[in-house]
């Protein structure tokens, strides 16, 4: 009994290794933010993935690979243990040329003050599920800022929202690269020309977004520093008109009497 017993439990485990990435891909793919990871590093690296492409990274699939390797099941599907799949272990085998790209790529990410493309920092957003979320209320509510219009206390909202998310660190500073996939509602997208360049979106919220919240704080803060002043002095004031009544009452009352 051990004997078959030995084999059955071999067995199973060589399944279950085998499973492995293919479980993996179908949790990433449940997810919204994951999913969509997924499919964009399927597109973007189908040429290298299906050997049609030699010794050759491209931007787009380094990118996507990044994304997709920093949610936490997109890291699994890439990571996984092919153990016998022989198409699996081909796959893996051509990724290995976007490897050192993709480590620089993740090193950049999880340094403060380092500067990515804003395409980069945007499908690392979009690779989660609550940072894409709030980056598309952010596209839906900030429309008319987009438009250079005002930025409305809805935008003002989105923006902080999206800021506060994990994986929207880099959406801030990042550096445009002429990607035409940043920042993009539906709503932009019906716009005139086709959207709004990162330019256009980074330099209107510095202007409408970022400096108008600047001023608005400051002017509160003089506000708040100011009144204190002005109420003493009022008070001082109301004490000082208070003395002079009561010395003229006090005056009259002397003078009746000095009269008298």
């Amino acid at each position: 009994m051990e004997g078959p017993l030995l084999f059955l439990l071999l067995l199973l485990w060589k399944l279950s290794d085998a499973e492995r990435c293919s479980v993996a891909q179908r949790q990433c793919m449940a997810q919204l933010g994951c999913g969509l990871a997924w499919h964009n590093f399927m597109t973007s690296c189908g040429n290298l993935l299906h050997n049609k492409t030699v010794n050759e990274c491209h931007p787009s699939c380094r990118k996507a690979m990044t994304s997709l390797l920093m949610s936490a099941s997109g890291s699994d599907f890439l990571t996984c243990d092919c153990d016998g799949n022989q198409f699996c272990r081909r796959q893996k085998l051509r990724m290995d040329i976007c490897q050192s790209a993709v480590r620089a790529a993740m090193l950049k990410l999880d340094d403060p003050e380092a500067v990515v493309s804003c395409s980069l920092a945007t499908m690392v957003c979009k690779a989660d599920t609550s940072c894409q979320t709030a980056m598309e209320y952010y596209d839906t509510n900030c429309v008319k800022m987009f438009r250079g219009e005002r930025c409305t206390a809805r935008c003002h909202n989105s923006l902080d929202v999206l800021y506060r998310q994990p994986k929207a660190a880099k959406l801030r500073n990042c550096r445009c690269d002429g990607s035409s996939g940043f920042r993009r509602s539906q709503a932009a997208r019906r716009e005139k020309g086709g959207g709004f360049t990162c330019e256009i979106v980074q330099r209107r919220t510095q202007e409408l977004c970022f400096a108008r919240k600047r001023h608005q704080q400051r002017y509160k803060h003089q506000k708040q520093t100011t009144t204190p002043a002005r109420k003493s002095a009022e008070n001082g004031s109301g004490f000082l008109l208070g003395s002079i009544t009561m010395v003229t009452v006090t005056m009259t009352i002397v003078l009746r009497f000095t009269i008298v």
